[in-house]
């Protein structure tokens, strides 16, 4: 059984809490998971995410993947996303 949860009431302060951590602490890169928050990623990330799921925010790129439970996901798209952050 399901139990259903309410995930907007404090979504805008969430975003707005990890867009100032993550532009404070300045980190190299940042993933974030599931391909179904892309709006909310967008709105921490400060801009679009392009054909391969990257956007700039200053010096860290951040990225969007897959949940890592997804079906059909093997190690090699984990290493293939881990080599294309890294260059």
């Amino acid at each position: 059984m399901q139990t259903s949860r309410d995930r907007t009431t404090f979504l805008s302060g969430r975003i707005e809490r990890i867009r100032e951590a993550a532009l404070k602490n300045d980190p190299e890169f940042i993933v974030m998971y599931g391909q179904g928050n892309r709006a909310a990623w967008e709105r921490i990330a400060g801009g679009t995410f392009d054909s391969k799921g990257l956007c700039w925010m200053g010096k860290t790129v951040a990225a969007t993947a897959p949940h890592p439970v997804t079906r059909g996901l093997g190690n090699e798209y984990w290493v293939n996303l881990g080599q294309m952050l890294r260059r």
